[in-house]
């Protein structure tokens, strides 16, 4: 269905850009977060508590969007008329 919405270089460029755009600002700035946590607490346990914060967010989405995919694999497809 999206397929007739936007043409596949939109779709493309839509995808890689969020995947850069997260990448950027959480995997970016995760070195100076740790840095900052450990050198205000002098520990390394909330650096840690902070990674497993991001493993939990990804979890938690990662779970929902294979929840999403599976009940769509449920509907039918409908025929896609070429002219």
């Amino acid at each position: 269905m999206c397929d007739q919405a936007f043409p596949a270089n939109v779709r493309y460029t839509g995808i890689s850009l969020s995947y850069q755009v997260c990448s950027a600002l959480i995997g970016g700035t995760a070195p100076m977060i740790g840095q900052g946590l450990f050198t205000s607490t002098g520990s390394i346990v909330p650096v840690g508590a902070y990674h497993m914060f991001l493993v939990a967010v990804s979890l938690v989405c990662s779970l929902r969007v294979f929840a999403r995919s599976k009940a769509n694999a449920d509907e039918p497809v409908p025929a896609v008329q070429r002219s």
